[in-house]
């Protein structure tokens, strides 16, 4: 056949591919979408209690999972292709990774009542993989022998020769096909119906495995017949287990809903900023419960709204017409009168080059959606309540010094404290005149140290009197009527009763103790 032909037949095998991958696509997301949609009907129209509808619930939770890991799928799929994925690699205990993606498709195969059993040795089995990477090589194994068999998936994890490690995931599914065994991991790439039963896959994730399992330096190997089951076998060289080099990583998502009991109701102002509605009401009913909410389309009305009403906190889409979020949070971040302000970003895009840019902009916190309402509630409540943790301890310990966050605050507080010792023993000394020393508006400076410290600026001013005697007591060694006078105090007796109300001890008891408090 010349070779213009095979080229051709090449291009239309590739195309009829990506046809039956949007095919399988649609496919896959059209039945958990029914199982969405329809539940859903159905609970609207129900006038029973919670309890009554929950199967229901439970239905449609199970299926908004499985539509989120099919997205999921296809982003890792589209990263593998373009050589974006990353991985690293680090010594691992491979028995807790298998037991925990065992654990998480119990549920499934009950469902389905499928029987799913995990073998395992008594020997220590660990080897150099990414741990995210693993769990997604394995669950997409198991996703595949769940759809292509019905009675039983065996999970076993081998030792072979002390020097490999072997993972190997069995169904007594239909098989496959010698012919069809070497394009199996093929991007695209499915089983023809007849092999398969009638069941339609996407085919990404099987090529998705092969790619991951390169990536990670092992080997990957199908073993099938017809009338009896398919076998994977992904395999990693064994490691010596050693302790102290096992690292551990932790998701964002895995975050761990704090208690917000001492968050108190209504006391901050939190701006939602999104282009979508139903997202945009979605966190308005969810934080509006301990918040005072206002919401903005996007991120030149968000800014306008911020610099009217300083907002406490802010939580923003990135992606957004007239202006997104990364800028936004960079105007907010590089504004004297508006860096002090928290940021939370929201995306879809989970690339860690996207990560890296949303934190370079400021942002505080940066959370991959579908988030957990839990998981963004204790985000918030984390924030507010570590700020006010700064700002207690840096009212009533006397040693520490600083209380800003970011960098614009902090070079800002700097220079005024600086100011402020500089002229601590000068009776003509104002808040008018700090705010002209500074250069900023007195109704400006106010609100920067309001929002920074929690006090007024003549409490600061008294605060920063206090700590640089407490500074003088504990490192100099100074008596306190000496300390009181060059902080600019009158009265020792005054000067003592401050020090104690500000700080919970005495002047010379504080001396005695070299200044630990």
């Amino acid at each position: 056949m010349p070779v213009c032909l095979l080229v051709i037949k090449k291009d239309r095998e590739i195309y009829q591919s990506k046809i039956e991958f949007f095919t399988g696509i649609m496919h896959e997301i059209r039945t958990p979408l029914t199982l969405i949609l329809a539940p859903l009907e159905n609970v609207m129209k129900s006038s029973g209690t919670v309890k009554d509808v929950l199967p229901q619930l439970q239905v449609i939770e199970r299926n908004g999972k499985r539509l989120l890991t099919l997205v999921n799928q296809l982003m890792d799929f589209r990263k593998a292709e373009s050589g974006g994925m990353n991985v690293i690699l680090a010594e691992t205990n491979i028995k807790t990774l298998l037991m925990n993606v065992y654990q998480r498709f119990q549920l499934s195969a009950d469902i389905k009542h499928i029987k799913i059993s995990l073998t395992m040795p008594e020997e220590s089995c660990y080897a150099r993989v990414d741990q995210e990477a693993f769990t997604k090589v394995v669950s997409n194994l198991l996703s595949n022998a769940l759809k292509f068999t019905d009675t039983c998936i065996w999970i076993d994890l081998l030792i072979v020769g002390d020097k490999k490690l072997e993972v190997r995931v069995r169904d007594n599914g239909q098989g496959i096909d010698v012919k069809e065994q070497e394009k199996i991991f093929s991007p695209f790439y499915q089983v023809p119906d007849k092999a398969s039963s009638g069941r339609i896959g996407t085919g990404v994730g099987l090529s998705l495995v092969k790619k991951l399992v390169d990536l990670m330096h092992g080997g990957l190997n199908l073993e099938s017949e017809l009338g009896v089951g398919s076998t994977f076998i992904v395999s990693f060289d064994r490691l010596e287990h050693k302790e102290g080099q096992v690292v551990e990583q932790v998701s964002s998502q895995d975050i761990q809903a704090e208690d917000k009991a001492d968050i108190p109701e209504g006391q901050y102002r939190v701006l939602i900023v999104d282009d979508n509605q139903d997202l945009r009401e979605y966190l308005h009913q969810l934080l509006s419960v301990r918040y005072q909410v206002s919401c903005a389309e996007n991120g030149k009305e968000a800014w306008d709204s911020i610099l009217q009403n300083m907002p406490d906190l802010v939580v923003s889409d990135v992606m957004m017409p007239v202006m997104d979020g990364i800028q936004l949070c960079r105007n907010i971040k590089q504004n004297l009168s508006t860096s002090h302000i928290p940021v939370i970003l929201l995306t879809a895009k989970a690339a860690s080059e996207d990560y890296v840019e949303g934190l370079e902009s400021g942002a505080d916190v940066y959370l991959e959606k579908p988030f957990s309402g839990d998981v963004i509630n204790a985000q918030i409540a984390s924030i507010f309540r570590n700020r006010e943790g700064m700002k207690k301890d840096f009212k009533t310990k006397p040693m520490v010094s600083s209380v800003s966050i970011s960098k614009l605050d902090t070079l800002l507080m700097d220079k005024i404290s600086k100011i402020i010792e500089k002229r601590m023993t000068d009776s003509d000394f104002t808040v008018d005149v700090l705010a002209q020393e500074v250069g900023i508006s007195r109704s400006g400076l106010f609100a920067k140290i309001k929002a920074i410290s929690g006090m007024t600026p003549n409490d600061y001013i008294r605060l920063i009197r206090l700590k640089k005697a407490a500074y003088l007591l504990a490192e100099e060694e100074v008596s306190s009527s000496e300390a009181c006078f060059r902080v600019g105090f009158s009265s020792p007796s005054y000067f003592a009763k401050c020090f104690q109300a500000q700080f919970g001890i005495a002047p010379a008891e504080f001396r005695r103790k070299g200044g630990k408090d």
